[in-house]
This record gives structure tokens, sequence and C-alpha cells, in this order.
């Protein structure tokens, strides 16, 4: 399990983080071997935000970013980071729905590997763990988040009265700062 969650062919590693300090941060987190050896004697075991198991993924996640932090929430972690670490965007964790999406896909790759020494092995459809399929016939693509994505979802936080493109100077300037700011803060207002 912890190789899928960390990355490997089939599912997408943290970025900036290998396995080096994925093992470090395992060592320093020692509770999230219950949930990788849970998962690896249940396989296709479907996780939720709520469920212990992903908690302690999220709190293993926190610490691969911030050895010393004491947060379990990786969306409290990406506020602490960018607002009072004033790390970049590119150094903090996944919001909480892109890691449980991570999460599932590394959970479903586990499975197979744990299963693959059966003769008739029963996979359960890829579309339970956060994949799909965009077109019939095409190969399987990761579902990456399932809320809003906040550059859509800013777009109602900015209306212009204008009727049609917007010439005013001063709402152009505004727009950027404000699509910015919501990236960034996204755990604090559209992703919680």
């Amino acid at each position: 399990m912890f190789h899928a969650l960390t990355g490997c062919d089939t599912t997408s590693a943290f970025r900036g983080r290998g396995k080096k300090s994925a093992w470090q941060a395992w060592q320093a987190y020692e509770e999230v071997t219950q949930t990788f050896t849970f998962l690896a004697a249940h396989p296709f075991e479907l996780l939720y935000a709520e469920s212990d198991h992903f908690q302690r993924i999220e709190r293993f996640t926190v610490v691969l970013y911030d050895k010393t932090s004491p947060l379990s929430s990786v969306n409290e972690a990406r506020e602490e980071l960018f607002c009072r670490k004033n790390r970049s965007i590119d150094n903090i964790p996944p919001t909480q729905n892109v890691l449980l999406q991570h999460s599932q896909r590394a959970v479903y790759q586990a499975g197979i590997w744990t299963t693959s020494t059966q003769v008739y092995q029963v996979v359960p459809p890829p579309s339970e763990f956060a994949w799909s399929k965009a077109t019939p016939g095409k190969s399987w693509v990761p579902v990456w988040i399932t809320i809003p994505e906040v550059s859509k979802a800013c777009n109602q936080l900015i209306k212009c009265a204008c009727k049609g493109d917007c010439k005013d100077a001063n709402v152009q300037k505004l727009i950027w700062p404000v699509h910015h700011y919501a990236v960034v803060n996204a755990t604090m207002t559209l992703y919680e």
C-alpha cells in the first residue's frame, strides 16, 4: 500500500516528495502502519473522509509535508504552510478531496497486487476507485477531484455589471488577485 500511495507506475506521487521523504514520514508517524496493514489484508476496501484509515493517511500526508506539524487535516496544513509559513502553492499538500481520490486509486492498485496470486482475481470496477472513462473504448483516466474546481467556483465570487466583455481596468485588476487568493485559501472557503 505504501508504494501505491507514494507513487508508482499507475498512481501519481506527491509533488516534490519522493520515496525517501515518504519513508521518513512513515518513521515519524508509525500509526499509519495500521492502515497500510489493514488495506493489504482487506483488498479494495473503500475509504471515506470520515474513516479512521483515511484520517491516518491524511495525517501521514501532513507529516510528509511538515514533520513538525501537530495538525491532522491536510486542509488545515495547507492554510498553515501557505499563509503562515510562506510555502509556495507547489509545496503544500493536496486538498482533502484530492487526497481521498488519490488514496482510492492507491487502494485499487494495492488490491490488484494483493490478489494477484489468486487464480481467479475478483476485481471491482475501477470506477469505484476514482477512475473514469470519458469515452467508451478509451483508457481509464484518474478522477482528480469530485468537488467544483476553484477556478470555476471563483467566477461566482466576482460579477461585473457589464453586458458582454468587461473593459473596466479596475475589475480586470481585481479578478487575478481574487482568483489567486481563492486558490490558496480553498481550504477555508470552497473546500470545507
